[in-house]
């Protein structure tokens, strides 16, 4: 059962990844092999795409109704949008102390 989640975007993550590829080069299985990953360094990563909210949805909607015109192409272009999905980086620890030691080298 995981201890916790952290969450990254997909640049964060990169970023953390080159810099764990380059400490661990001499056992590149540390990343290779979920098991190893786990027991290691005390996570497994997995891909999330997840919905994110837009707050100003009804401003920007009533707006965008206010301005329409059905000739005008650019603002039929801008319809405001409800969300956008992103895809993110979660991190499922099985350890705090191990989560709390990532915490502290890499974020």
């Amino acid at each position: 059962m995981p201890a916790g989640v952290i969450v990254l975007s997909l640049r964060q993550w990169e970023s953390i990844e080159n810099r764990i590829k380059e400490e661990y080069a001499a056992t590149p299985s540390v990343f290779l092999i979920r098991s190893r990953t786990k027991e290691v360094l005390g996570f497994t990563p997995r891909l999330h795409k997840a919905w994110i909210e837009n707050t100003n949805y009804k401003q920007q909607r009533l707006q965008y109704d206010q301005s329409r015109c059905a000739t005008d192409l650019l603002v039929w272009l801008h319809e405001p949008q409800k969300g956008h999905s992103e895809h993110q980086v979660h991190l499922d620890f099985f350890d705090e102390n191990l989560e709390t030691f990532f915490r502290l080298k890499y974020l």
